[in-house]
């Protein structure tokens, strides 16, 4: 899906972007997120690539098929 700021669009549409990498920084983002309930909050996870679950490489096929072909 390439690199978008996916975390940072958050504020664009007034809420609260996290982009995390680890278990550890993705309970931080959860606990903040609860913590301020009523905002929107966008948790970007960050995966290694390689590292795909067979659910999120069949959406990211079913993404690419979308696309237009290009000449």
């Amino acid at each position: 899906l390439g690199e978008w700021p996916f975390a940072d669009l958050a504020a664009g549409l007034g809420g609260v972007g996290h982009r995390v990498w680890t278990r550890r920084e993705l309970a931080q983002a959860l606990r903040a997120a609860v913590a301020e309930r009523g905002r929107f909050q966008l948790i970007e996870a960050m995966i290694p690539p390689g590292s795909i679950s067979p659910t999120l490489q069949r959406f990211v096929d079913g993404v690419k098929r979308l696309r237009p072909k290009s000449n």
